[in-house]
């Protein structure tokens, strides 16, 4: 019984190493949400590349982690007796006590908070790249006439002039 319990205790231990782990690939992901958003305005291509490159090699890192969460779940599951979807941060908070009951609620509730930060970083990410699209489409209409067979046009005198049937370029090869 003593000997589960160590192994239980390292688990739990491993399982606090890997929380951390989530924890700052959170922090991570959102930090470049907002730098995502500033290279976007910059229109930086360049910055933007290797932000892009970074984050396709943190995301094997993320997987990894994932991985072994989901391994000490199913090991914390089989030492307690029960399905692998009834362990959570919530219950482990619930049934420990003392310093690994602080650790564990401690890193729940940076995970809560991360994750709706995490939600309102990617809710503007979204609407900026939305707005984005929306923007070029209106260009793109305007500059090659789509959908319209008129244009207005403004004199000097800033009198309209309607043009029928002429593009604002010539897309002729």
């Amino acid at each position: 019984m003593k000997t589960l319990m160590l192994e239980t205790e390292d688990i739990m231990n491993e399982l606090l190493a890997v929380l951390d782990t989530d924890i700052q690939h959170l922090e991570a992901n959102i930090t470049a949400l907002d730098q995502l958003r500033r290279l976007v305005v910059k229109q930086d291509e360049d910055a933007l590349k290797q932000l892009l490159s970074s984050l396709q090699s943190e995301a094997g890192r993320y997987r990894e982690n994932e991985s072994r969460r989901q391994a000490l779940r199913r090991e914390l599951a089989v030492a307690s007796d029960c399905a692998v979807e009834e362990i959570t941060l919530s219950r482990f908070a619930a049934e420990l006590s003392g310093e690994m009951k602080f650790q564990f609620t401690r890193r729940k509730e940076k995970l809560q908070s991360l994750a709706s930060l995490m939600k309102k970083e990617h809710a503007n990410t979204f609407r900026l790249l939305t707005d984005c699209a929306r923007f070029n489409r209106m260009l793109l209409k305007s500059v090659f006439n789509i959908g319209r067979n008129e244009t207005t046009t403004y004199n000097a005198a800033g009198s309209p002039q309607r043009q029928m049937n002429t593009m604002f370029m010539n897309c002729q090869l």
